[in-house]
């Protein structure tokens, strides 16, 4: 049998996701030209923030001892993967090149399916009911975060 891994190590990889959200659309904020990329992505910047919080309360409050088997755990780092949203050092050249709205959108509408994806993947496993509701809790604010950005898109 393999190595089994901690659910709570599985929570922190969703908090580190929502991290590298709003460090990539806070630092695509300030290399923005256009005033709305800029106010855009920090709308999303502050969306990433508050899903930070909840994953860092239900973290700080798991008491459960929860673990998943090797092939669930590389399922969920398949799909929780560190490249959905580009590193700083990627973002200035990508910056050079997401000169409009439209750009954005289609990034944050990527990076919503896969939160999406991840969040649904992880109330498969989760045991505990409490966590569960919070994350699909989350789950919905994705769904009506990818509504908005196709919203936008579509105006």
């Amino acid at each position: 049998m393999g190595k089994k891994a901690k659910l709570v190590d599985i929570l922190k990889m969703a908090l580190l996701l929502e991290e590298r959200g709003f460090n990539f659309y806070t630092n695509l904020a300030a290399l923005a030209r256009d005033e709305g990329v800029k106010q855009l992505a920090l709308k999303l910047a502050g969306d990433e923030k508050e899903h930070q919080q909840v994953f860092s309360k239900i973290i700080n409050e798991y008491q459960g001892d929860e673990t998943l088997e090797q092939e669930e755990l590389r399922y969920l780092n398949a799909i929780g993967r560190d490249d959905i949203f580009p590193d700083f050092s990627e973002l200035k050249e990508l910056s050079e090149k997401i000169d409009s709205y439209r750009d954005v959108l289609n990034i944050g509408i990527q990076a919503e399916k896969d939160s999406i994806l991840l969040y649904h993947e992880l109330t498969v496993f989760i045991r505990s009911q409490e966590i569960k509701r919070t994350i699909y809790k989350l789950l919905e604010e994705e769904k009506m975060h990818l509504v908005e950005l196709r919203n936008y898109l579509e105006e």
